[in-house]
């Protein structure tokens, strides 16, 4: 109600100079606010009392904001509680464990190795762990160091290595750890940010944590056939596996950014829509679900498919003029993303009916990537002949989504006017029937 009376008021005379395209509406009580509230902080997923019999070791601090107790743990307690706390142990780390390979070039694999043959060694060939506690203490006399919870948001590869080797621990294997209480949750996010450079980072790791993905990778395991890791790399499997349905994060991203009116971001500023505040909760917010992810992701698809459907007529010279045209359009650069935006533009016409919040749009939760792509296969291959404005549009390159607005309007109201008559409806109404709304 609120949402619809919103929409009225902001598409009236009065307010039309503001072209406000889109109001939506959340609903927002105590749980949601205690989730917000929740999702500001590291969140430290093993929270037992722990007590390691260490070689020694000494403290640091920074008044009032950090303590930290710098020692060597047994390789043992690293690959026992690896063993039973799994990835929940890196639940404040911007990546989990990246597995391994039996290959001299993979990293982890190199870890085991050195950890397995060279033991009394292995303190000085490796740069060892950092990790978040709520408390520590250490009793001098026993060489005894108790941390209440841990989690380890520098050193995932080298305790996921260890904590993946068959067999005996050597009592020899030491390594190198820090510990460290911060009441500073600025200082927090430096210590993850700082501490991760072994691996490349990406501007999606620092947002894996965050509550809108980890609810995203909740839904996405009971869509069939459709995986997704929200910007989270790793786990706690010493195998790397490639998921054939993997939705990768960066690509979801673009093609919400596209079917949200930001095909300019999409196209050229991946890294942006993450690392942006703005732009990231423009489309990951408590509106963004997994279903409508891959109603976005899989227009992205289908485009892509029928481009190839059309380099493969053109390859063998049986091709139409019209087609050739299409296909010459969609593979200039951008013109995927600037389609969609364009489609999400004219999505009331198709479906034939006011859309007061796109993120309401899917095929359902019972709808798999592969069966989302088929579905949009008809609605791409009727919309692309309309694509002309938009065509010239790309031959003088995305500068700006301002730059995109008379052209995809031009666009929308074309679709619009060819929808108007019956018959050509009926192309569209199988697909109509599909979407949720």
């Amino acid at each position: 109600g609120v949402k619809h009376s919103a929409n009225s008021i902001v598409k009236s005379e009065e307010y039309k100079e503001y072209e406000i395209n889109e109001v939506t509406a959340i609903e927002v009580g105590r749980t949601k606010l205690n989730d917000w509230y929740r999702a500001q902080e590291v969140s430290i997923l093993v929270n037992e009392k722990f007590e390691i019999v260490v070689p020694g070791g000494y403290e640091l601090k920074n008044d009032d904001i950090w303590n930290s107790f710098v020692t060597s743990i047994p390789g043992k307690w690293l690959h026992e509680v690896f063993t039973n706390y799994g990835s929940d142990l890196f639940s404040a780390n911007v990546r989990g464990y990246l597995g391994s390979r039996n290959s001299d070039k993979n990293i982890n694999n190199n870890i085991k190795k050195s950890a397995q043959t060279f033991p009394d060694d292995f303190w000085v060939f490796n740069n060892g762990i950092t990790a978040l506690v709520h408390d520590y203490s250490f009793n001098q006399q026993n060489n005894t160091l108790t941390i209440e919870g841990i989690s380890i948001v520098n050193g995932a590869q080298t305790t996921g290595s260890i904590g993946s080797i068959k067999g005996d621990i050597s009592e020899q294997l030491l390594v190198p750890a820090r510990f460290v209480f911060c009441n500073s949750t600025n200082t927090v996010d430096d210590i993850i940010k700082f501490n991760n450079s072994q691996n490349q980072v990406k501007a999606t790791d620092f947002r894996s944590g965050d509550s809108v993905q980890q609810e995203l990778r909740k839904q996405f395991m009971l869509l069939p056939d459709t995986d997704y890791n929200g910007g989270r790399r790793g786990g706690d499997d010493d195998i790397i596996r490639r998921q054939p349905n993997t939705l990768a994060a960066g690509a979801a991203s673009q093609a919400l950014a596209a079917f949200h009116n930001k095909p300019v971001e999409a196209y050229n500023s991946k890294s942006k829509l993450w690392e942006n505040d703005l732009l990231y909760t423009t489309i990951f917010n408590d509106r963004t679900t997994a279903a409508h992810v891959v109603f976005c992701y899989s227009l992205i698809r289908a485009i892509d498919k029928y481009k190839v459907e059309l380099s493969e007529k053109y390859a063998d010279g049986i091709i139409q003029e019209a087609d050739e045209r299409n296909l010459f359009f969609l593979k200039k650069r951008g013109a995927p993303y600037l389609f969609a935006s364009a489609m999400s533009k004219c999505i009331e016409s198709i479906i034939d009916e006011p859309i007061p919040d796109k993120f309401s749009l899917s095929f359902g939760k019972n709808t798999s990537l592969d069966a989302a792509i088929g579905h949009w296969k008809v609605v791409v291959k009727f919309s692309i002949g309309f694509s002309g404005a938009l065509d010239i549009l790309i031959n003088n390159g995305l500068a700006s989504n301002d730059s995109t607005i008379q052209p995809i309007n031009e666009f929308s109201n074309t679709i619009h006017s060819v929808l108007q008559m019956g018959p050509m409806r009926d192309v569209l109404k199988e697909f109509t029937g599909l979407v949720n709304r």
